[in-house]
C-alpha cells in the first residue's frame, strides 16, 4: 500500500516484516539461507541480423546472485552478467533464452525469453573495400600469401602494400625491415607484377594519392616497404609476400580497392594463409564493408583441413574472433566469436554456403572455424589464434555471399 510493502518471510525468527515504499526501491532485501529472488524476468526481444540484442534480469540474493545464461538450455560461454548483450546478432543466436541464478542457499532457473532474429530487409550493394593483414612473416611455406578473387566485366584497380619499416610508429615489435611482394596470378601461376622498395615504382606518387585518397597512412619517401597499384581483370590471384633474403619479422600486408564505385567488379573473396604465433604475433586480417548496407559473409579460419592438402606444421585447433572499430576512434570491440565450425548449429549453413561459393569442404567434425555473419557496413578485423596459446599454418578466408 502507500504506507509500505508487507513482505512474508518463510525464514526462521521471522513471521512479517513492513518495508516502507520509499526505502524499497534502494533496499535489498533477503536472509541467508533463502534461495534468490527474480524481481524481473527476462523479455522476449526481436533483432535485425548485424543490429545489437540485450537480454536481462534482476534478481536479489544474500551474499549476492551469480548469472549463468543459456541458449536452448545449453551454458553460453563467458554468459555470466545480470545482462545479456549480443553486439552483432545472427540467425543462430535465435532460440530460447534463461539464466540460472546462483545464491548461498542454491540455484533457481528464470522463465525463458524467445529471441527471433530477422533478416537484414533490403539487397544491399556493399563492397568489400579492403583487406589488411598482420602476421609474423617467415620463410619457406611460413611467408605470408594473401589471395583475393575478383568478379565482373572491365578491371578493378587495387593498392597493395606489404609494410615493415613503417609499423615502428605505430609500437609494433621487430617488424619486418625489408619486405618485398610478388602479385600472381593463380590459373597460371604467372607473375603479374612484384615490388621491393615502393618509391622505386614509375608510378610512386600515383601510389602516394591513391593511399591518401583512401586515408591509409603515408609510406615513409624512401623507406624499404613495399607497393604496386594495377588494374586487374577479373580472375584469382595471390601476393607473396615475404622479407629480402632470410629476413623475418611481423608485417602488415594490405590490398585497397581504389576503383570507382559501380565499376562492374568487385571483391568477392580475400583470404591470407600464413602462421600463426601468440600475443602480438597472431594472424589478424581486417576488411572493410563499404557504406552501401550490410552483407553476408562466409569467415573462416582453417587448420586441421589443410593437412588434406599437404600443409605441414597446420594450427591444430583455430579460433575466430571478430572485432568492429568503432567509426572516429581507435577502439575494436568484441562482437563475434567462433572455435569449431557448427557449435551453434549451423553446421548445414556453413556446408551449403561454402558449396555455393565454390569453397573447398572442412572435414566434417574437425577443430576449424567457420561461420555465416551478416555485418553492416564498418571496419572489421578476424583475430585468427590457436586455441590454448598453439601455434601454426592457418588460411583465414573471408566469402562474400551473394
Amino acid at each position: 500500500g502507500a504506507g509500505g510493502l508487507v513482505l512474508e518471510w518463510s525464514g526462521p525468527g521471522i513471521a512479517r516484516q513492513v518495508i516502507p515504499a520509499s526505502a524499497f526501491a534502494r533496499t535489498v532485501w533477503a536472509e541467508e539461507g533463502d534461495l534468490p529472488a527474480i524481481l524481473s524476468q527476462p523479455v522476449a526481444a526481436t533483432g535485425v541480423e548485424g543490429g545489437a540484442v540485450r537480454l536481462d534480469v534482476r534478481a536479489l540474493s544474500a551474499g549476492g546472485a551469480r548469472f549463468q545464461w543459456r541458449r536452448d538450455g545449453a551454458p553460453i560461454a563467458g554468459a555470466t552478467g545480470a545482462e545479456l548483450t549480443l553486439p552483432c546478432v545472427q540467425a543462430f543466436h535465435a532460440g530460447s533464452y534463461d539464466v540460472v541464478i546462483t545464491g548461498a542457499a542454491g540455484a533457481i532457473v528464470s522463465g525463458q525469453a524467445a529471441l527471433e532474429v530477422r533478416a537484414f530487409a533490403t539487397a544491399s550493394d556493399a563492397r568489400l573495400m579492403n583487406l589488411s593483414t598482420r602476421a609474423l612473416c617467415l620463410t619457406g611455406d611460413d611467408v605470408l600469401i594473401p589471395g583475393f578473387y575478383i568478379e565482373g566485366a572491365g578491371t578493378k584497380r587495387l593498392l597493395m602494400r606489404a609494410v615493415g619499416p613503417e609499423l615502428t610508429r605505430f609500437g609494433v615489435a621487430g617488424p619486418l625491415p625489408d619486405p618485398q611482394i610478388v602479385l600472381k596470378r593463380k590459373s597460371d601461376g604467372a607473375v603479374v607484377a612484384s615490388n621491393e622498395d615502393w618509391s622505386d615504382n614509375t608510378n610512386a606518387e600515383e601510389i602516394r594519392a591513391a593511399a591518401a585518397s583512401i586515408y591509409a597512412f603515408g609510406l615513409t619517401a624512401g623507406s624499404k616497404s613495399a607497393a604496386l597499384l594495377v588494374d586487374l581483370p577479373a580472375g584469382g590471384y595471390t601476393i607473396v609476400a615475404s622479407g629480402h633474403g632470410e629476413e623475418t619479422g611481423v608485417s602488415i600486408v594490405e590490398l585497397y580497392d581504389v576503383s570507382a564505385s559501380g565499376d562492374g567488379t568487385q571483391l568477392v573473396n580475400i583470404s591470407n594463409r600464413s602462421y600463426v604465433g601468440v600475443g602480438g604475433n597472431v594472424m589478424i586480417p581486417g576488411f572493410v564493408v563499404s557504406e552501401e548496407g550490410s552483407r553476408t559473409f562466409l569467415i573462416r579460419a582453417v587448420g586441421p583441413t589443410l593437412g588434406r592438402f599437404g600443409v605441414s606444421g597446420v594450427l591444430a585447433d583455430p579460433k575466430i574472433e571478430v572485432y568492429r572499430r568503432r567509426p572516429g576512434t581507435a577502439i575494436d570491440d568484441l562482437i563475434l566469436t567462433n572455435d569449431t565450425w557448427g557449435e551453434n548449429g549451423d553446421a548445414e549453413q556453413v556446408r551449403q554456403t561454402a558449396a555455393s561459393l565454390y569453397a573447398f569442404r572442412l572435414n566434417e567434425g574437425s577443430a576449424d572455424a567457420a561461420f555465416v555473419v551478416t555485418l553492416p557496413p564498418g571496419a572489421y578485423t578476424v583475430n585468427a589464434k590457436g586455441v590454448g596459446d598453439t601455434t601454426g599454418v592457418a588460411l583465414v578466408e573471408v566469402y562474400l555471399v551473394p
